[in-house]
């Protein structure tokens, strides 16, 4: 009997121990969840620039609903694009922001990633890797005076295990089929993902190649075997969404977030023009923004549509037809 009870004592006791750990573990990751948030929102705003951001050694968890650590529930980023979870042993995490301008700023895109997810970009000998080699983020940024890993870049051939635990590769030319194998050692193969890019506007230079529009191809492992899925992007920031997304899931969401914002802000600039122009009776100011006014209507349908490449068409035109605007001493549209 003594020993019995003894037995549900010690029960008890354990019981509340490990329910003690369990409300310490969610208070912990209830906190960087909310730091988390307040640095991502600070970094989207931040264009252009890379930081390392130190936090306990906890995995983040990106899905469509938004980004979460441990049990919490998701936190809303609507453009967002990361691989489906972020671990490091150096206790960082890598984020950058490229506004998406098409051609007016819509908004800004974040790419959130770890320095330990290894980025291979397939040399096939064309000016497309360099390019992108030079508009992905630094490989190595200074903070504090010192010098730290940001991304795990690179170009050369698809192999070697350097014990990342998430392998991405990027090809420009075309893998046939996507099946590495035990190419990156023990990797595992649900911790491999590839995306094949084949950029429009094939008679401009690499560099502007990257910022037109074109054919995405995802590559993943889903439980026994590769597939593939289609899609575009458009513009450089969205090119950029499509290297950092680990799959078309988390690609997808991030860009139907802002193909919406793409549709508001549209609107914005379709109520200021007819304004603009509606303020002369004629003459080439008036001429000038009823054609920018019906490219902004193109791209209002282009973006209900989702047309990645009528966005790019129209935002082009857009563009042209604001620089005569100028040109004319008439107002800018944008």
């Amino acid at each position: 009997m003594i020993l019995i009870i003894g037995g549900i004592i010690l029960m008890f006791f354990i019981s509340i121990v490990q329910k003690q750990k369990e409300f310490s573990e969610d208070s912990i990751s209830s906190t960087i969840q909310t730091d988390l948030q307040s640095i991502f929102s600070s970094s989207y705003v931040s264009t252009g620039t890379s930081s390392v951001v130190e936090i306990p050694n906890k995995k983040i968890q990106f899905g469509c609903e938004g980004f979460r650590v441990g049990n919490q529930f998701a936190a809303r980023f609507p453009y967002a694009f990361a691989p489906d979870s972020i671990e490091s042993d150096r206790n960082t995490v890598s984020v950058y922001a490229h506004d998406w301008s098409v051609p007016y700023r819509v908004t800004n895109f974040l790419y959130v990633t770890s320095p330990e997810v290894r980025y291979i970009i397939d040399d096939d000998v064309t000016d497309l890797a360099n390019a992108l080699f030079d508009l992905l983020p630094p490989k190595y940024i200074v903070k504090d005076g010192q010098s730290k890993l940001f991304i795990s870049k690179e170009k050369g051939s698809v192999s070697g295990d350097k014990n990342n635990y998430k392998v991405r590769v990027i090809y420009f030319s075309d893998p046939v089929t996507f099946n590495p194998g035990s190419t990156f050692g023990d990797t595992k193969e649900e911790d491999i993902s590839a995306v094949y890019i084949t950029p429009g506007c094939v008679s401009d230079p690499a560099d502007e190649r990257m910022d037109c529009n074109g054919g995405l191809e995802f590559f993943n492992y889903n439980e026994a075997s590769w597939v593939s899925e289609s899609t575009y992007y458009v513009g450089k920031a969205s090119l950029l969404a499509a290297v950092f997304s680990e799959n078309k899931e988390i690609y997808d969401c991030g860009m139907n977030n802002a193909f919406y914002r793409l549709q508001n802000i549209t609107k914005v600039y379709e109520d200021r023009t007819t304004t603009l122009r509606d303020g002369y009776v004629s003459g080439v100011c008036y001429n000038s923004l009823d054609n920018a006014l019906n490219d902004i209507g193109d791209i209002a349908t282009a973006a209900s549509e989702q047309s990645y490449p009528n966005v790019r068409i129209w935002a082009d035109s857009l563009s042209t037809n604001n620089g005569i605007t100028l040109a004319n001493s008439c107002p800018a549209v944008y």
